[in-house]
């Protein structure tokens, strides 16, 4: 089992422009991007409905979670599109690694541009409590009890419901704080970040198209290219500013517009399935 699992992964980095062309999209890109969108919408296109202290939130808000490409949901998306499941896991567990590094130091500098200090110590901690540690305890986890695949997907049909329970109470109780504040914030909020996604996505896919990638490599690719970290963002809007600050409406806002926008994205894919080659016609390299 270990030595399929290990060929799957291999063949998966034989054509390398499937692997980079997210990876350059989530992290060269996407939190540039993010910023930049944030900026034109908060500061021109609204300016005048906003006021700084709004402005400097939501931005952070933004920044936080365009700064943590997707490391779960993308795993629904990809088996909607017919993905590559050994693709989609490569392609995870890349970012994971990735951010754990990156990610302070992107989030902290895009503020910095905007006069907007954050402690390091503190979105550190974040990224360890709520990356690296589960991540460990995975590992740790696998390794000990060394499951077959069908108890792997036993525990995770266990452990999923419990994730969502928790987003769904952290998402109640953000709502709670935030009382009366919400209604066209809430737009306001989701026009950069709807933006911001069908950017990212169009530029992932048009490349995975331009290199004749798979499509069952192109459309899982595309979709962790613009998607994000909604716990991530949450959890370290909330470490940073608490429940009621509107730095963490900003990335509750991004959860409610994941689900419409990725499945909106999923067709698109599955309508341009025919465009890309299929996998059986690649030649063997």
């Amino acid at each position: 089992m270990l030595q399929v699992r290990l060929a799957a992964i291999t063949k998966v980095f034989e054509n390398p422009a499937a692997v980079c062309v997210t990876l350059v999209c989530n992290w060269a890109l996407q939190p540039f991007v993010m910023y930049a969108f944030a900026r034109f919408f908060f500061e021109v296109v609204f300016g005048s409905v906003l006021s700084e202290e709004q402005k400097q939130k939501y931005l952070t808000g933004l920044v936080i979670l365009g700064g943590s490409p997707c490391t779960a949901m993308v795993f629904m998306w990809s088996t909607l599109v017919r993905g590559d499941a050994t693709y989609t896991l490569v392609q995870v567990a890349l970012n994971d690694i990735i951010l754990l590094f990156l990610y302070t130091p992107t989030v902290v500098a895009l503020l910095g541009i905007s006069g907007i200090d954050i402690p390091w110590e503190l979105v550190v901690t974040s990224v360890m409590l709520f990356v690296a540690l589960p991540l460990l305890v995975a590992s740790i986890i696998n390794l000990a009890l060394q499951t077959s695949e069908h108890s792997q997907k036993m525990i995770l049909l266990c452990l999923r419901p419990a994730s969502q329970i928790a987003l769904l109470l952290v998402v109640v109780l953000i709502f709670a704080f935030q009382g009366s504040k919400l209604s066209v914030h809430m737009l306001i909020i989701a026009l950069p970040l709807l933006v911001q996604t069908f950017t990212i996505f169009t530029i992932a896919y048009f490349l995975f198209f331009k290199l004749r990638v798979v499509h069952e490599q192109a459309a899982p690719g595309a979709l962790i290219a613009c998607s994000n970290f909604f716990e991530l963002g949450v959890s370290v809007a909330i470490s940073l500013y608490g429940f009621g600050d509107p730095t963490v409406l900003a990335n509750v806002v991004g959860v409610l517009c994941e689900v419409p926008t990725m499945l909106l994205l999923v067709y698109i894919c599955n309508g341009t399935r025919d465009k890309f080659p299929a996998a059986a016609a690649l030649p063997v390299r």
